[in-house]
């Protein structure tokens, strides 16, 4: 089968507009994500070196301000890439703290059934990690909250890529199953 879905990012002030635009489509299901702190591109090649203007600590912290605004105020199936921010390497200076901050945005993810995305797409960047990191994984789980596989594919020959490594995270995390969804109806695919 083949879904209908679509990535939306978090576009503060701009969102009656996403969002009615989005309400058009019959999506099977919809991804949320977040790709700019304050109109940087934190995610571009292009714009690597906005992270010596920005400081890594204020997109980190920026960019969980506006990821917990986004699970709380909006609808959409599943939270892609959650820790994006790293993809260059560039980590936070106390983890400790995003780790918390986490925490409390899987909890609200959990309690609106928003599955986190396992995506490979990070392996293949310079944090050489998917995407959320196994220790957010874990929290996710202790959270409640579901998983969903994604390769983030931009050539067909990465539709799939390392999803054996992201069932691993998945098992050693305790998740049995990933989900999918279909008209929007959550099915779970157990991994054994």
């Amino acid at each position: 089968a083949v879904l209908y879905a679509a990535e939306f990012d978090y576009v503060p002030g701009r969102m009656d507009e996403v969002c009615a635009a989005l309400d058009k489509e019959s999506f099977d299901y919809r991804i949320g994500s977040v790709h700019y702190v304050d109109g940087f591109a934190f995610d571009d090649p292009d714009c690597i070196g906005g992270w010596d203007a920005f400081g890594r600590d204020r997109v980190w912290d920026r960019y969980l301000d506006l990821l917990r605004e986004f699970v709380e105020r909006h609808s959409f199936e599943i939270l892609a890439h959650a820790d994006l921010p790293k993809k260059f390497g560039f980590r936070p200076s106390r983890p400790d703290l995003v780790e918390n901050r986490f925490e409390e945005i899987f909890r609200i993810a959990a309690k609106k059934g928003v599955c986190l995305e396992l995506n490979t797409a990070g392996l293949r960047c310079p944090c050489a990690e998917i995407y959320p990191a196994p220790n957010l994984v874990r929290l996710a789980r202790k959270a409640g909250m579901r998983i969903s596989l994604a390769s983030d594919a931009h050539k067909p020959s990465d539709v799939g890529r390392d999803f054996d490594r992201a069932i691993a995270l998945a098992k050693d995390a305790g998740f049995a199953s990933a989900s999918v969804f279909c008209s929007r109806e959550l099915i779970p695919l157990p991994f054994d």
